[in-house]
């Protein structure tokens, strides 16, 4: 196989994977056929299945483009020595809510309803979770350090707390269209709740 042959093939399964993200933010999961794949893209079933045997792993790879674009954000603020602990977390948690309600797309991805049958999506996005739990808690250790109560509140607890919260206040936006908060506002309301 030649190079431009195979970047052909890898655009191709980018485009379906970018009309299938489109379509499971609109119609969920369970309201997305192959067939609405292929329709939505202009080939046939069996082009659609020539890429991927199945609506799952276009869904799996979907919720990992998603999260990997999330996680290198991220990083980028947590990786960033230039902040001091307090603005490293204050940043992390505004760039955490502004990239999910910017993409709300993509957070709806996560936040869908899945058949009896989907438990390897499940598992998988349990994961993901746990993979983003792992990657601010450090900073969160960091913040509760400096503050002077990580004798009292253990990291991986307030890293799973913080995440639902924050995980909630988005579906909450998201669903209900919300007033458009800003990420800032969010966080005064966090540090007062929690860090006063």
């Amino acid at each position: 196989m030649t190079t431009s042959q195979n970047s052909k093939i890898v655009s191709t399964k980018d485009l379906i994977i970018d009309t299938a993200e489109q379509l499971f933010a609109q119609f969920g999961y369970l309201g997305v056929s192959m067939m609405d794949i292929a329709d939505s893209l202009g080939i046939t079933k069996a082009a659609l299945y020539y890429h991927f045997d199945s609506k799952e792993k276009i869904y799996l790879k979907v919720l990992d483009g998603a999260f990997k674009e999330f996680s290198e954000t991220i990083q980028k603020v947590i990786g960033d020595e230039n902040l001091s602990v307090e603005k490293r977390f204050r940043k992390t948690i505004t760039t955490y809510l502004d990239f999910c309600l910017e993409k709300r797309d993509l957070a709806k991805l996560t936040m869908q309803k899945l058949s009896k049958n989907d438990d390897s999506i499940v598992d998988f996005i349990a994961e993901l979770k746990v993979k983003i739990a792992r990657q601010l808690e450090p900073t969160i250790k960091e913040f509760l350090i400096y503050k002077k109560q990580s004798r009292f509140v253990d990291s991986k607890i307030a890293t799973y707390l913080l995440i639902g919260m924050l995980n909630a206040f988005i579906l909450g936006e998201i669903v209900e269209g919300g007033k458009n908060w800003k990420s800032q506002d969010v966080l005064k309301q966090i540090e007062r709740l929690f860090f006063k």
